[in-house]
């Protein structure tokens, strides 16, 4: 699944296709708190413009040909506009942000809606890692200050990227097994929850409480 994203005032659009959720929050995360975003080399003050975004397939080269990628992806897509953007703006008054690490889209999703409930902002892990990596970053990206992590397939690719997590967070770094087997040893140790099982929304809210990031009150 993708996002498309139309920006428009009068007469003027400027249009993304196959946005991942770090590339959607690099436009939302601005455009919620009022700032104008640059697309399409023009600047697009929120005030004075329209945003919509819709939620459906990957396009293809062929979908997006002879200027039809729009009415493709209308076709097949879901509108989210407000969802997203009431997300958005739901995060920028939140002042804790956890970043999420999660390859498929529903557990992305599922576990930013948990965090929502929680009264944490969700941050995709591309932008908080962008942040770890900025030597001269003040804090990490966006204001994280811990991690989820679901392992779908664990891969060394994966086991360095949530090292990385842990370099950065210490013990505010909470795996999610998202289907039953063994770990490796590194991710094993983490004392992974089972996303498979009904109660890891509430072993995730505790598990953020022993940490820290959340009060014993909420």
């Amino acid at each position: 699944m993708a996002f498309h994203l139309e920006v428009s005032r009068s007469l003027n659009r400027a249009r993304l296709f196959n946005l991942d959720e770090a590339g959607l929050s690099r436009v939302l995360a601005p455009w919620a708190q009022g700032q104008p975003v640059e697309i399409g080399e023009r600047e697009w003050d929120p005030d004075e413009s329209e945003l919509t975004v819709l939620d459906g397939p990957v396009l293809e080269p062929p979908d997006l040909a002879m200027g039809q990628g729009w009415n493709n992806a209308a076709k097949v897509s879901r509108d989210v506009s407000r969802e997203v953007l009431e997300r958005a703006r739901a995060d920028a008054s939140q002042p804790y942000g956890v970043a999420v690490m999660a390859d498929e889209h529903e557990t992305h999703s599922a576990i930013e809606s948990v965090l929502h409930g929680l009264g944490l902002r969700a941050i995709d892990w591309s932008t908080a890692r962008a942040g770890i990596l900025d030597s001269q970053a003040g804090e990490y990206a966006a204001g994280a200050v811990a991690a989820v992590v679901a392992v779908e397939e664990p891969t060394t690719a994966l086991t360095f990227e949530v090292g990385m997590a842990m370099g950065a967070f210490g013990g505010r770094v909470v795996v999610l097994q998202v289907e039953p087997g063994i770990l490796p040893g590194e991710l094993a140790a983490t004392d992974p929850i089972r996303i498979d099982r009904p109660e890891w929304p509430q072993a995730l809210a505790e598990r953020l409480r022993l940490a820290g990031v959340l009060s014993t009150t909420t």
